[in-house]
C-alpha cells in the first residue's frame, strides 16, 4: 500500500491526528450512516464511549470535543477552529445537539461522552463505540482511529492500493537506489508518483494549500493569546496581565520560544520576542489546525 503526500500532510483540526481528527471522522461517519439508513430523524439519544488511549488522554487532546463536532457534521479539513469552540460551547450550555446540523436531540456531553481510562477494545488502542437509540431499538458501531486521521470500522480493512506508480518503493533505501539509477531527485520521484494519482497541476495546487494551512496555523498561534491547556517545559516568565499563570500563557511561551531572526528569512510571519530561545516548540492554545 503506497501512501500519498496528501495522506501524510493534510489540513485538519488538532492537536492530534489520532486523538482529535480520528474521533471527529468516526462520529461524523456514524451520523452519516444513520442518515443513509433513514434513521437520523428517528434518533432519540446518542452515546459515545472512548476506550484505551482515547479514554486516557481524550480530554487533553480534545477527543471529547472532536466527537461533538463530528456528530454536528463538521469535517476536520473544513471546520473553523474558532467556530468549533463556539459550537462545542453551545452544545454544553444547551445540553442539545443537532446531528449533522439537522436533527436535534437532548445530549449531555458530561454524561453521554464516556472516557474509559482502564478499558480497551480488542483491535486497537484508539477505540470508539457509538450508540444511537431509536424507538425501534439501538444501533451500535465500533471504530478505530488508527493514526494519521484514518478511521476503520470494526472488521473493516483499508482498501487495497491499486495505483500503478512509475517509481514504487517501500523503504528509504529503495527510494535512494531508484534515484541513483534514474538520475532523479527525491522530489522528482515523489512528484511523478503523485501525478500518477491526479493531474500534476492539481498536485501542485494541493501542496500549496497544505503550505498555506501550515503558514496560517503558525500565524494564528503567534497572534492569539490565552492560557495553554497542556503543561509546558519552559521556565516561568514574569506574570502577564490578568489572572493567567506565569509561563503558561501563549504570549509568554511565544516570547521565549520564537527566534524572530529566523522567521522572516523563511517567509513566516514576524513575531516579536524579548530574546531568542533554544526552544523551537510552537505555541498551542486550545483548538489548533494541524497539517501533518
Amino acid at each position: 500500500m503506497s501512501i500519498s503526500a496528501f495522506d501524510l500532510f493534510s489540513a485538519r483540526i488538532g492537536p492530534s491526528s489520532s486523538h482529535t481528527t480520528g474521533p471527529m471522522v468516526a462520529a461524523r461517519r456514524f451520523a452519516a450512516e444513520l442518515d443513509e439508513a433513514g434513521l437520523l430523524g428517528e434518533v432519540l439519544a446518542v452515546r459515545v464511549e472512548l476506550f484505551g488511549s482515547l479514554g486516557t488522554t481524550g480530554r487533553r487532546h480534545g477527543s471529547d470535543r472532536a466527537v461533538l463536532l463530528g456528530l454536528l457534521g463538521e469535517h476536520p479539513r473544513t471546520v473553523d477552529p474558532d467556530e468549533a469552540a463556539r459550537e462545542v460551547r453551545r452544545v454544553r450550555e444547551r445540553n442539545r445537539i443537532a446531528l449533522l446540523g439537522e436533527h436535534e436531540i437532548d445530549f449531555d456531553p458530561d454524561a453521554d461522552v464516556v472516557l474509559h481510562r482502564d478499558r480497551s477494545l480488542p483491535a486497537h488502542p484508539n477505540g470508539l463505540l457509538l450508540t444511537a437509540r431509536t424507538e425501534r431499538g439501538s444501533t451500535e458501531r465500533i471504530f478505530y482511529s488508527v493514526g494519521g486521521g484514518f478511521v476503520v470500522a470494526d472488521g473493516e480493512f483499508p482498501d487495497e492500493d491499486d495505483d500503478v506508480l512509475p517509481h514504487p518503493f517501500a523503504t528509504a533505501e529503495e527510494l535512494i537506489d531508484r534515484c541513483r539509477r534514474t538520475g532523479t531527485s527525491i522530489s522528482d520521484v515523489v512528484l511523478a508518483n503523485e501525478a500518477a494519482r491526479r493531474p500534476e497541476p492539481e498536485v501542485r495546487r494541493g501542496l500549496l494549500d497544505v503550505w498555506a494551512a501550515m503558514r496560517d496555523c503558525v500565524r494564528r498561534g503567534c497572534e492569539r493569546d490565552g492560557e495553554l491547556r497542556e503543561r509546558c517545559a519552559c521556565r516561568a516568565a514574569p506574570p502577564v496581565s490578568g489572572n493567567a499563570r506565569a509561563g503558561r500563557t501563549a504570549s509568554a511561551v511565544r516570547a521565549r520560544s520564537v527566534r524572530p531572526a529566523l522567521w522572516p528569512r523563511r517567509g513566516w510571519p514576524s513575531c516579536s520576542a524579548e530574546r531568542p530561545s533554544r526552544s523551537r516548540t510552537p505555541p498551542r492554545s486550545g483548538w489548533s489546525t494541524t497539517s501533518a
